[in-house]
């Protein structure tokens, strides 16, 4: 599940709607109550229990965007939400400490929460080696990102990211 989680970025795409469960995941996992985003939280709870996850490409789930609803303007408390499920995951993976694609994907979460609420710096900064960074398969503009939270440090990168989105 760990290899799904990473290698498939089930990461991207935790939202429970568009998944189908086995009855006995739930045994003893409830969604989070009073959180935005509980699915994040959930889900690999979910995945940890699993024996098979398959997907598939065809679309079987009609989704009607709601441009005032939670997903597009989660407000400080859901960004905030979001992001704990996603550092408390990179705990459970072993992976606080590590420089992954999966970090580069909570980055950008963490650097949306602080630009909500100047008060929400929860993702610790693992070692950022100039040849890891470079080789990363992930984009310019993440590898850019990396870059500058090695120079910058976390919270003047999140102060430059609220800048320039304001």
């Amino acid at each position: 599940m760990t290899d799904y989680w990473l290698s498939c970025k089930a990461y991207t795409h935790t939202y429970a709607c568009n998944k189908v469960f086995a009855r006995r995941l739930f045994d003893g996992v409830r969604f989070v109550e009073g959180r935005k985003f509980e699915d994040a939280h959930t889900l690999p709870l979910l995945l940890k229990r699993a024996r098979l996850v398959c997907t598939t490409d065809d679309g079987m789930y009609y989704y009607t965007c709601n441009p005032s609803g939670i997903t597009m303007n989660p407000g400080a408390a859901g960004m905030r939400d979001l992001l704990e499920a996603h550092v408390t995951q990179l705990g459970r993976l072993g992976l606080d400490g590590e420089l992954t694609e999966y970090f580069t994907h909570v980055l950008n979460i963490q650097l949306d929460a602080y630009t909500a609420s100047s008060d929400t710096l929860l993702l610790p900064t693992p070692p950022l080696p100039l040849h890891a960074i470079l080789n990363l398969g992930v984009g310019w503009k993440s590898k850019v990102k990396l870059i500058m939270l090695k120079l910058l440090g976390m919270k003047n990168l999140c102060k430059l990211h609220r800048l320039f989105h304001r």
